[in-house]
């Protein structure tokens, strides 16, 4: 009895677990976006007014659907995409809200995501979504048996060719330096591609006022890149070690992928009323070595 046992639990093994898997058909318009919360780049598919995606799918039994569009001045209510499994075909319809937390690396700024679970019923489906809207749709096609394709970048600190002075701050009893922008721009030269993190924070003046709406401007080879507006917070942890009048706000992550090619960037305190600090990271992976 025992070794029969034995021989069942042998032949269990050596089955395989297939799991489920989406096959994309010439999708290569990728569109990364970047959560602030996670300090995650989330890879969707762009897709044109008109334009469709297709893919299959095997061994799935649900397949879930994020969507959102990138936000324009007439992105006021919602936006409409068609949706077809096999020969089945709906029209989903979606409210636009804008995202508090997410931002395209190329600086525009985009929906909250909306998400749609369809059950499939067959082994093997074709499936295909249609923009049938006026705006730029984002897609991300996912499964609960999928790996996900969240990416997690590793970056090393990166100095500035040219800044105003350099502000240290202390978190932890760790040092960081940071630079500024009050009247003289930032400037960075880097080569893409390549991905750049911009962490930046805002002195407060110590008070009672506990928060401030700031913006600043990058710019790329001379045209504006992108404009940010965070929102500050003093912070409970970070201090100015040789200030103790003034107290940092915590620090809000922005990251910008750039392609290919040479790229002068300059970074711009906006508001002549707030004096903000700068500190940067690059992509390690993209970083060279010449022997």
């Amino acid at each position: 009895m025992k070794r029969i046992i034995l021989i069942f639990f042998a032949i269990a093994i050596a089955i395989p677990v297939f799991s489920g898997e989406i096959k994309y058909l010439k999708a290569d318009n990728k569109y990364p976006i970047f959560n602030k919360k996670t300090n995650k780049i989330i890879n969707y598919y762009i897709l044109q007014p008109n334009e469709e995606i297709k893919f299959s799918t095997v061994n799935i039994d649900t397949i879930i659907i994020l969507s959102r569009i990138v936000l324009e001045e007439s992105s006021l209510y919602d936006y409409n995409y068609e949706l077809q499994i096999n020969d089945e075909i709906q029209q989903i319809n979606k409210i636009i809200k804008p995202s508090k937390v997410s931002l395209s690396v190329n600086g525009k700024r985009v929906s909250a995501y909306n998400k749609v679970r369809k059950k499939i019923v067959e082994t093997s489906s074709k499936i295909s979504i249609k923009n049938i809207s006026e705006f730029e749709l984002l897609i991300k096609i996912s499964a609960d048996n999928i790996t996900k394709s969240n990416r997690e970048i590793e970056y090393i600190y990166f100095s500035p060719a040219s800044y105003e002075e350099e502000k240290v701050i202390e978190i932890d009893e760790k040092s960081y330096t940071y630079y500024s922008a009050v009247s003289q721009n930032i400037r960075l030269t880097l080569e893409g591609p390549i991905y750049l993190k911009i962490v930046s924070r805002l002195i407060f003046e110590n008070g009672l006022t506990k928060r401030y709406n700031y913006r600043f401007d990058v710019s790329d080879n001379g045209k504006l890149f992108s404009t940010f507006e965070e929102v500050a917070h003093k912070s409970l942890k970070a201090i100015f070690p040789e200030e103790q009048k003034k107290t940092p706000s915590t620090g809000d992550v922005n990251i910008l992928k750039l392609p290919a090619g040479i790229h002068h960037l300059e970074i711009k305190d906006v508001d002549l009323n707030r004096e903000l600090i700068f500190r940067f990271y690059i992509s390690k992976s993209s970083v060279r070595i010449s022997e």
